[in-house]
């Protein structure tokens, strides 16, 4: 659980979506992307934005529970 609780492995985290999102110009498709191209796009969006809520409920509710007993 410690481990798990470890903010270094969230860094890690947020420096993949970091590179993610600047090897995409922030998830922006160009002008001429095809419909796959902006569903894949926006999926991955929905991914981060849910990956980034997960974490926020890790760190803010469950590991400050487990700290506590």
């Amino acid at each position: 659980m410690t481990e798990l609780a470890d903010p270094a492995s969230d860094l890690g985290t947020d420096a993949l979506i970091a590179h993610i999102r600047s090897l995409t110009a922030n998830l922006t498709p160009p002008d001429h992307a095809c419909g796959s191209w902006r569903a894949l796009y926006s999926g991955t969006e929905k991914l981060l934005d849910d990956l980034a809520a997960h974490m926020a409920l890790e760190n803010d509710v469950l590991f400050p529970r487990f700290e506590e007993g």
